[in-house]
């Protein structure tokens, strides 16, 4: 497996990301979301211009994602998790948003090796461990999200993550969420 850091600009893996959230969240899930329907991916929205993004390759072909939004940028739940941010005594403006956290069904909570071949985690936790080392590289050292409760949630409570509000329902999300704060160490 192959991890890479990308952003906007990098056309090639954007259209790889964009296919792989719709066949997730459009095929798998059903979500309502705005589908260029020659190509078959989601169309862009302004959090990805702005975000890094994260894909996980198996050769060539992606088959997770996230995307990391930072805290001075604007994100739609940010309200949301705003009273967090308030309470919290070590949390300054320094704090990540992750979303679009997914990845193809056959490599769901599927076994991955670590380098050192001695750990075994699934896929994804692989690479929520490499997004954190690259978050605190940069001297961030929260993390937020809002998950389903339908079925990631349990990985992300298994990963560290605390719950911060109760079970939502937000408009336009077909599935109820709940928001989760990560403090990394």
């Amino acid at each position: 497996m192959n991890i890479v850091v990308f952003n906007f600009s990098d056309q090639k893996n954007i259209k790889k990301y964009l296919y792989l959230k719709y066949r997730v969240f459009v095929e798998e899930y059903g979500w309502p979301l705005k589908v260029d329907a020659k190509s078959r991916m989601l169309s862009i929205d302004r959090y990805d211009r702005n975000s890094t993004l994260f894909g996980m390759f198996d050769i060539d072909q992606l088959v997770g994602v996230c995307r990391c939004s930072f805290a001075e940028q604007e994100y739609p739940y940010a309200n949301l998790l705003a009273s967090y941010i308030e309470k919290s005594s070590n949390l300054d403006s320094q704090y990540a948003i992750l979303t679009s956290y997914a990845f193809l069904k056959d490599y769901r909570g599927k076994p991955s090796y670590k380098e050192n071949g001695e750990q075994l985690i699934t896929y994804a936790n692989e690479l929520f461990l490499y997004v954190v080392d690259y978050l605190k590289s940069r001297g961030i050292y929260c993390i937020l999200l809002s998950a389903s409760v339908r079925g990631s949630e349990k990985a992300f409570i298994r990963w560290g993550f605390k719950a911060i509000s109760l079970i939502l329902n937000l408009k336009g999300t077909p599935v109820q969420v709940r928001n989760y704060a990560y403090e990394i160490r």
